[in-house]
C-alpha cells in the first residue's frame, strides 16, 4: 500500500454511495437494514486508487467499520502517475478475486461486503471489512514473518491443484512466456545511462533470459497475490495465532507460487534469514504432499523467481519509484542473481 495524500477527496456523492452500500449490506446480511449514519474519511493508506474508511450506522443498532475501494476513480492516479503498466490493469480483477475466490476459502482475508460493477459507467466499487492490524514491515519479530511464509504456503496449496478450474472466469493475469519476456525488454529500455552494470545485465538477458523463462514455465501453477510485499500484508494480533490478511489483490494471477515468496523475502534480509523464510514456506508446502522435490531444487527455483521479480520492478515504469521505506537496488539484485544462477 502507498501512503496517500489526503488533500483530495472522492468525487462520489454521499447519497449515491449510501444507496449503493445499503443495497450491498442488505444482500450480504440478508436483512432489510437501512443506513442512518455514514461518516467518510480518505484512508491514510491507499493502493493505486482511492480508499475511504467508512463508519456506517444501521437502523438495527449495528455499526460497521469498512473500507471503500474505488479503482474507477482517477483522483489518486493523478497524484501517483504511472504506478502500474497499462497491460497489468483491470478494475474488475480485485473485485472478482474477493467475490468469487477469497470469500469462499476461509484464509483470513478481508470479508467482501459487496461490490458495484458498471462497465459502461466505469463504476467499480468494492466494500471490504476493515481489518485492524499493522503492515508486516512494522513487525521486527522474525517469528511473525515465518508465520506469514507458512500462511503463504497453505494459501498456494489451497489453490494449487486445479487452480485453473477454481479461478475460471476471473480476469487474472497469466504468467506465460510472453509475460515473462516483457520485463527484460522493458527494463533494458528504461534503465538510465550505460553503466557497466546496465550493459552487463542487458547482454545477459539477451543471451540467457530465454533459459530463465524455460525454467519458470516448468514450475507448478497456483493463484498468486502478485504483489506479496510486506506493505500489502496486514497482521492482526489475536489471543490465538495472528490473522494474516494480504490486501491489494489488483495483480492477482495464475503463476508459480514462488513468485509470491520471492516478494516476501525481498527485503533487507541476510542470506540466512532469506533461507529460513524459504524453509518455513517449504516445510509447510511439503505437509500437503504437493511438493516432492528436494530443498536444493526448491532454492534454485526460488532464485529464478527472484530474478523475474527484479526484472519486473526494473521494467515497471520509466517514471515510477517506490516509497523510500521500500526502495531496493533492483539492478544490483538482478546482477547478483544472474551470477548465482550462472548459465554463462
Amino acid at each position: 500500500m502507498t501512503k496517500a495524500n489526503q488533500t483530495k477527496t472522492s468525487t462520489i456523492q454521499n447519497d449515491d454511495l449510501k444507496q449503493a452500500l445499503q443495497a450491498c449490506l442488505r444482500e450480504h446480511f440478508k436483512t432489510d437494514c437501512s443506513i442512518i449514519g455514514l461518516k467518510r474519511e480518505v484512508s491514510n493508506y491507499s493502493s493505486s486508487f482511492v480508499i475511504e474508511e467508512l463508519d456506517v450506522a444501521l437502523d438495527n443498532g449495528n455499526r460497521q467499520m469498512l473500507l471503500f475501494k474505488n479503482p474507477g476513480n482517477p483522483v489518486l492516479q493523478e497524484q501517483f502517475p504511472m504506478t502500474k503498466p497499462e497491460f497489468m490493469s483491470n478494475p474488475l480483477r480485485e473485485i472478482e478475486v474477493y467475490r468469487r475466490l477469497l470469500t469462499t476459502h476461509g484464509m483470513g482475508t478481508a470479508e467482501c461486503l459487496g461490490s458495484v460493477c458498471n462497465i459502461k459507467e466505469k463504476q467499480f466499487w468494492l466494500f471490504l471489512e476493515k481489518v485492524n492490524g499493522l503492515e508486516l514491515y512494522q513487525f521486527g519479530d522474525f517469528e511473525i514473518w515465518l508465520k506469514v511464509a507458512r500462511w503463504l504456503a497453505r494459501f498456494h496449496t489451497r489453490f494449487g491443484v486445479g487452480s485453473r478450474e477454481l479461478t475460471s472466469g476471473v480476469p487474472l493475469l497469466h504468467y506465460d512466456r510472453e509475460f515473462y519476456l516483457a520485463w527484460p525488454e522493458r527494463a533494458n529500455a528504461f534503465l538510465p545511462g550505460r553503466s557497466k552494470s546496465v550493459q552487463k545485465l542487458e547482454s545477459w538477458t539477451k543471451d540467457y533470459y530465454g533459459s530463465v523463462v524455460d525454467r519458470l514455465m516448468e514450475l507448478p501453477v497456483t493463484l498468486l497475490h502478485g504483489d506479496f510485499n510486506a506493505s500489502n500484508i496486514i497482521v492482526q494480533q489475536t489471543t490465538q495465532s495472528p490473522r494474516i490478511c494480504p490486501v491489494d489483490w489488483e495483480m492477482a494471477a495464475l503463476g508459480p507460487g514462488l513468485i509470491d515468496l520471492a516478494a516476501l523475502i525481498s527485503g533487507n534480509w541476510s542470506a540466512d534469514q532469506r533461507t529460513n523464510l524459504a524453509r518455513a514456506y517449504l516445510g509447510e508446502l511439503q505437509k500437503s504432499g504437493q511438493y516432492r522435490a528436494g530443498e536444493q531444487m526448491f532454492l534454485e527455483d526460488l532464485n529464478y523467481c527472484q530474478l523475474h521479480l527484479a526484472m519486473q520492478w526494473l521494467g515497471w515504469s520509466r517514471n515510477w519509484s517506490p516509497p523510500s521505506e521500500h526502495k531496493q537496488d533492483w539492478l544490483q539484485r538482478a546482477i547478483e542473481l544472474t551470477e548465482k544462477i550462472g548459465l554463462c
